[in-house]
């Protein structure tokens, strides 16, 4: 084995690590990185041990990086900054760290570099005074980059805190949390979440922290936070009393509880007592808990409590909430990634909850108790059904996700007669769930909705599983007209992409599935002015080619698989997508292989790129190792000779035999296709009865559907002797 680990703290760590790892003189070899000399030289004891001393940049990278880091070019530096950029640069003392910190600090246009240069100079003493000894660099330069921080914006950066360091932090969860509490100040003609962006935005420009992205947007949807970074703002923590992190203090008995009032709790630290730290934090603000749940004591003693944010915990009851709803102060209440199934009453009837997120659980319905107009502001869920009298009560509304149309959900008569009506709402998603499309009344409440929606306040949108027969309806509809964002994901596979998709001008997220993708198609998905990001799963055409004169013009976004036959998938010419910066591939090797002999894509000619994932599904059948090696490397290949230098670049090969072995039992779900005039359920259902038999502690589910109206119904010829392709080429229908 070969394993890196980063960041060690202790010798301590490193030595639990160890003990799980075999010394068996294979040529195993661990690599470890730490800011601490003491600690390197302490885990070297092997005489074949190395401790090799990073070496700061000197000044040419210096410079180089500076510059690549700052918003102003070189050409529009002020005269003055000629002079005095080496000195900013010695300050830095060589740390790349600091010098991207340093070049945030400096501003985005020549005004704000020479007014943050001065500002920077001044604050830089001739030589690092005694509270800096000379290996800490990055401690004066955080100083100087967080004393310049607005005070909300302050108080907004010493939150990242109450996160853990090791992982992404959700920029919506963020943000929702900044607001409930309260360190978002009101701004004239700007609502609370716009100030929370801005300022999210403001921190990422700082190079304070690090945008994250998902590879479905060209916006980032979370941060990381540098560790040196993360202990500069712990340290600044403690000192204000502004967060106590991992509950350390409490557990170590040296920080007064009666002071605390934002804290995280490690409800998987035994060393923890849980009764103590809730009796004693009763004065506590804002609580998270992480790890398991079921140890988490009675809440009604934290009576001044206005976050309480439970995502991820694990053995959450429904018979464990009711005390919630006795804290009559919350305003953010978070049961994401959670098996909460119900909620209680008395949660319900809070009334000052303005953020509810049940996002990942099985919450399907909340109960009619509300008896008052609720100050709700973001409700967030995968599937909802709604009573129009929630929706009367819910007047302050501004994110609303994902509401349940159609079958056991919302019906669309009622939502269409609310969408108007609820003023502030700025973010709406809807999922459509069973539709008789054919059918001239569902066609009509769907008409009308999208009506009442084209008169709204909308800023964002999103349209899930919107069924195929009834894209003809948003062909001749405009919608609002404060539309950001709009993304539409369609329901089943197009046979084509309609020439008439062109008129949806106000797309800007598409995810859609076709058989074939002609020139006049790519064409007219290339016109859609406001275009994105586009995800396309292409089924039957050999290839699709991009040139520069397909359009394409905004596209930053491209998510692009190729199945069953359809050999290369795409190939992109000279100019086309001039402004694509992520680039998704899925391709079947074995196909490409076989058809086109070479895996050039032509992903060298994407001018914009900054990151390329693509994945190679294959079959030791068709194709041998040193076959999809190959084709890794003329990927690499075309990625090096990207005049835009990628700086990310991730290649996953699988093939079924690796991926048998990773299925995991207690997740794996079984469909069984009962539809019997459906020739490919009839055909699948001993594939998935094999499946069953088994993995014996598997979920299995009994539905009846014609599977040949959706997207996973290319089944035909599957027989339970196939059921490696079968496997292969119809995963997804394995939830």
């Amino acid at each position: 084995y070969f394993i890196c680990i980063d960041d060690i703290r202790s010798t301590q760590d490193l030595e639990v690590i160890i003990c799980a790892l075999p010394d068996n003189d294979l040529g195993s070899r661990i690599l470890t990185t730490t800011r601490m000399k003491d600690i390197a030289i302490s885990l070297s004891r092997c005489p074949n041990d190395v401790v090799y001393e990073m070496i700061a940049l000197n000044e040419t990278d210096s410079k180089s990086l500076f510059c690549n880091c700052l918003y102003v070019q070189e050409e529009e530096w002020p005269d003055h900054f000629e002079e005095s950029w080496k000195e900013i640069l010695e300050v830095c003392g060589g740390l790349p760290l600091a010098i991207i910190v340093t070049a945030g600090f400096l501003g985005r246009t020549s005004a704000e570099l020479s007014l943050q240069s001065e500002k920077l100079k001044k604050a830089i003493p001739s030589e690092l005074d005694e509270s800096y000894p000379e290996s800490q660099p990055m401690r004066k330069i955080l100083d100087i980059s967080y004393a310049d921080l607005p005070q909300p914006l302050k108080f907004c950066f010493l939150y990242l805190t109450a996160f853990s360091g090791n992982y992404d932090i959700k920029k919506d969860r963020l943000v929702r949390r900044w607001v409930a509490e309260g360190l978002i100040p009101e701004r004239h003609g700007n609502s609370s979440w716009e100030t929370g962006e801005s300022y999210f935005d403001e921190l990422i420009s700082r190079r304070l922290i690090q945008p994250a992205f998902d590879g479905n947007d060209d916006q980032p949807i979370g941060c990381t936070v540098h560790g040196v970074v993360f202990d500069f703002l712990e340290s600044i923590s403690t000192e204000e009393n502004f967060i106590t992190p991992a509950g350390a203090e409490l557990k170590s008995g040296l920080f007064p509880c009666e002071r605390v009032c934002r804290v995280s709790l490690d409800c998987g630290d035994t060393l923890i007592s849980n009764t103590y730290c809730l009796l004693k934090l009763s004065r506590v603000r804002s609580l998270a808990f992480s790890g398991d749940a079921g140890r988490i004591s009675n809440l009604c003693a934290l009576k001044y409590l206005r976050v309480l944010d439970l995502e991820d915990t694990k053995g959450l009851e429904n018979k464990g909430l009711e005390s919630i709803g006795h804290l009559s102060l919350l305003r953010y209440l978070g049961f994401g990634g959670t098996d909460v199934t119900v909620l209680p009453e008395p949660i319900m009837a809070l009334e000052q909850l303005t953020t509810l997120d049940l996002r990942r659980t099985r919450v399907r319905r909340l109960l009619p108790v509300l008896c008052r107009d609720t100050k709700l502001v973001s409700l967030l869920a995968d599937e909802l059904a709604i009573l129009p009298t929630q929706l009367r009560r819910m007047q302050n509304l501004e994110e609303l996700s994902k509401v349940l149309l159609g079958g056991y959900g919302t019906l669309a008569s009622e939502l269409a007669g609310h969408a108007n009506k609820l003023g502030p709402l700025r973010m709406l998603v809807i999922r459509f769930n069973h539709f008789h499309s054919h059918m001239a009344t569902e066609r009509q409440v769907v008409k009308r909705l999208l009506e009442e929606l084209g008169k709204s306040n909308l800023q964002s949108l999103l349209l899930d599983n919107y069924p195929l027969p009834l894209l003809g309806l948003l062909l001749h509809y405009s919608l609002a007209q404060n539309l950001q964002k709009f993304e539409l994901r369609i329901r089943g596979c197009l046979p084509q992409v309609p020439q008439e998709m062109a008129s949806l001008i106000a797309i800007t997220h598409l995810h859609i599935n076709v058989e074939q993708v002609e020139e006049q198609a790519v064409h007219a998905l290339g016109s859609l002015p406001n275009l994105v990001v586009l995800r396309l799963d292409l089924y039957t055409s050999p290839s699709m080619t991009v040139s520069s004169k397909d359009g394409f013009q905004c596209l930053k976004v491209l998510c692009f698989s190729s199945h069953y036959n359809g050999g290369k998938g795409i190939q992109f010419e000279a100019g086309a997508m001039p402004l694509l910066r992520r680039l998704q591939l899925e391709l079947y090797a074995w196909v490409t292989r076989s058809k086109h002999d070479d895996f050039d894509f032509g992903i060298q000619h994407l001018p914009s790129l900054v990151q390329v994932h693509a994945t190679i599904n294959w079959r030791k059948s068709t194709l041998t190792s040193l076959e999809v090696d190959a084709a890794e490397t003329k990927i690499r290949e075309q990625v090096s000779r990207n005049t835009n230098n990628p700086e990310e670049l991730v290649i996953t090969v699988n093939s079924l035999q690796e991926w048998g072995k990773q299925i995991d039992p207690r997740k794996l779900v079984v469909v069984h296709f009962s539809a019997k005039w459906c020739s490919p359920s009839r055909k699948m259902s001993p594939v998935f009865a094999g499946l069953a038999k088994k993995y014996r502690n598997v979920v299995s589910l009994k539905v009846d559907i014609d599977v040949e109206e959706m997207n996973t119904g290319r089944v035909l010829g599957a027989h339970k002797e196939e059921l490696e392709e079968v496997l292969e080429e119809q995963a997804d229908l394995m939830l």
